[in-house]
């Protein structure tokens, strides 16, 4: 299987200035470690610091009871839902987590990046036809995703469509140049289609951009 670009941009583990400003809080604020506090904004939080110490058990609770609350707003209670679909795709939970991206795109459909991770989980269960329509429509509300047309090319290939998955890795490439992932990708193709000369001509390119990295023909 062509490999994924695999990109995670939702997520809120780690990223507590982006959660921050996700759901309006103040750069200042008081966590209480171990336990829900009593507000949806304080709970997001909790989340994401029972989430880096490993305590998913929690980070999962403190989601829910964020969702119950009512300081949230619209969108900050979709980035809940994504981060929710983030922990739970984490776990070995894809359909679960599709779910709560389900949930997060009715309240926030013009969200590239949750269309972008949930075509990632529907490629992973290898639901095809349903990763190309997610990753076409964060194509739509993002035309430079690179990433979306790079995977877009690998559900595509996986589907054995190759004339789609070559168009799709080559416009990847010609928005992010130096990911030596896309042109590798590329040179699959080529070599799956019998065109050697095009295909080691990708691999060497990505060899320039990534010494390190594997191709076909090592």
């Amino acid at each position: 299987m062509i490999p994924n670009h695999q990109r995670v941009r939702s997520r809120m583990c780690g990223k507590g200035v982006s959660v921050v400003l996700a759901v309006g809080l103040a750069v200042f604020f008081f966590v209480v470690p171990g336990r829900c506090l009593a507000d949806g904004r304080n709970e997001v939080i909790n989340a994401v610091e029972a989430e880096k110490r490993g305590d998913y058990t929690l980070a999962a609770a403190c989601y829910a009871k964020a969702l119950e609350a009512a300081d949230l707003s619209g969108t900050g209670k979709a980035m809940v839902h994504a981060a929710r679909a983030d922990l739970l795709a984490s776990q070995g939970r894809p359909h679960e987590a599709v779910k709560e991206y389900d949930a997060a795109l009715v309240i926030a459909p013009e969200q590239a990046d949750f269309f972008f991770n949930r075509g990632n989980l529907l490629f992973a269960m290898g639901r095809y036809d349903e990763a190309i329509a997610d990753f076409t429509r964060a194509i739509e509300l993002d035309a430079k995703d690179a990433g979306a047309y790079n995977n877009r090319g690998s559900a595509w290939f996986a589907k054995g469509n190759l004339d789609s998955a070559l168009a799709n890795y080559t416009m990847a490439m010609e928005l992010l140049p130096a990911d030596a992932g896309f042109v590798i990708n590329r040179g699959r193709v080529w070599l799956i289609k019998g065109d050697e000369e095009r295909a080691r001509a990708d691999f060497a390119m990505a060899k320039s951009l990534d010494p390190n990295i594997r191709t076909p023909l090592d």
